[in-house]
Formats: structure tokens, C-alpha cells, sequence
């Protein structure tokens, strides 16, 4: 999706767990089209259309140990070349002309990357938190000790860590 900041910059915006890698992009980085799991052999090279400026953070763990109100799957790039861009994806366009607070038997659309534009309904709020998995690539501490150590439950002689 693109959208204007109050001075009328141009950003892409998509999800943390896409461009901002999970909380893990640096300020900067590149972000390149066709991203890198999508690159084939005999198609489009990919080249940079922008760099990753901001993200919402997502805070893994269970809804006991953390503010789970406050997990957004949200990222922001900035535009190199804002005529070189398109909110297009394949026959779609993605980005909404209005946008409005989602009510229930609202029809809604989305355009994804791998599932294409589809349709659905909302049917309502969940009354309980809901758990999305996803892959974490680095662990960041502050102060940390390292210890090893061997267990027999796990593959014989196995080295274990745990960060303290």
C-alpha cells in the first residue's frame, strides 16, 4: 500500500513481518522488488524501490508476560522514485481510496503477495486473544551471559545455549 505523510512524502507501507523482518531491519535497509523470496531464474532482476524507515514493533511471548494491545504486524518504507511505483499487484490495486473503521458484515478485500485478491465478510470481534506464528531470526540482549551445557533428552552430546 502507499501512502502521503503531512508534508507529502511518499511511503510504502506493509507489514513488519515482510520489510521489517520481525523487528530486525535496520533503518535503511534497501527494499527491493521483486523481494528476495521471489526471485526466479529468467525473471524481472530485482532492484531497490525504496529503504526501510520505521516499523511497529511486534512483541512476542504470552498474553501474560506481555502488552499485547500494543502488537501492530506494520512497517513503513521510503520511495526512491515515487514514478517508478505502483500500488498494483498483478490486476489489483491496493490501495484503498477510503479508509474507514471495520464493522461487522463489512465485505472487505485484500491483494497479496502469494494469495492473489480476495474477498471476505467481517464476522466480528475475537473475545480472546489469538496466537500467529511466525519466524524470529536474531534474539537482542542487553547484558547477556551465555551458558552451555549437554542434555540427555536431546540428541545425544547435543550442544544446548541459554542467554541470561
Amino acid at each position: 500500500m502507499l501512502a502521503h505523510d503531512a508534508a507529502g512524502a511518499l511511503y510504502g507501507v506493509t507489514n513488519n513481518h515482510v520489510t521489517g523482518a520481525c523487528n530486525h531491519s535496520e533503518p535503511g535497509l534497501p527494499i527491493l522488488a521483486p523481494g528476495t523470496a521471489d526471485v526466479r531464474a529468467g525473471r524481472c532482476d530485482p532492484f531497490t524501490i525504496g529503504h526501510h524507515f520505521t516499523l511497529r514493533p511486534i512483541h512476542d511471548g504470552h498474553p501474560s508476560m506481555i502488552d499485547i494491545n500494543v502488537n501492530l504486524d506494520v512497517a513503513t518504507f521510503t520511495i526512491l522514485d515515487p514514478d517508478r511505483v505502483t500500488s498494483m499487484q498483478g490486476g489489483s490495486y491496493d490501495t484503498p481510496p477510503t479508509v474507514r473503521p471495520l464493522g461487522e458484515t463489512m465485505r472487505v478485500e485484500k491483494v497479496g503477495r502469494t494469495t492473489g485478491h480476495t474477498h471476505g465478510t467481517v464476522v466480528g470481534a475475537s473475545v480472546a486473544s489469538v496466537s500467529v506464528y511466525y519466524d524470529v531470526r536474531e534474539l537482542w540482549c542487553e547484558e547477556t551471559r551465555l551458558l552451555s551445557w549437554r542434555e540427555s533428552f536431546h540428541r545425544k552430546g547435543r550442544q544446548r545455549y541459554v542467554f541470561l
